[in-house]
């Protein structure tokens, strides 16, 4: 069973393979039907960490609440406080949400409250 097991692992991988090398990049499937690739994976305007705390940052998205905290924060990014990012969460879960975005590296505190590092942010990504 274990022979067959590899043998299929195997199988598939080299099927993995040739598809990749047969099938077209996208660019080139997208031209194809007409369109035009203007921007590419833009991320100037995203709002998001560095490799080492990408994983945290992921499993937070999940959360609808941090999704409507980074929302309003983003609105806020010159200048946020607690009150600006609690309407959904709460104020206790924003301040939780702003230690994370301090512990990640994306805000810092200013004057009586925080702001993006990042600026212009447009999204989270």
């Amino acid at each position: 069973m274990s022979d067959e097991i590899n043998l299929l692992k195997s199988e598939i991988e080299r099927l993995s393979k040739l598809l990749s090398k047969l099938t077209p990049p996208l660019e080139v499937l997208l031209a194809r039907r007409g369109f035009k690739i203007y921007k590419k994976e833009p991320s100037d305007d995203l709002l998001v960490p560095d490799d080492k705390f990408i994983n945290d940052f992921y499993e937070n998205l999940k959360k609808y609440s941090f999704r409507l905290f980074l929302r309003d924060a983003i609105k806020n990014q010159e200048l946020f406080r607690v009150s600006d990012v609690a309407k959904y969460p709460g104020k206790e879960i924003a301040e939780e949400y702003i230690d994370l975005l301090l512990k990640f590296g994306l805000a810092e505190p200013f004057e009586d409250g925080y702001r993006l590092l990042k600026r212009p942010v447009r999204s989270f990504g």
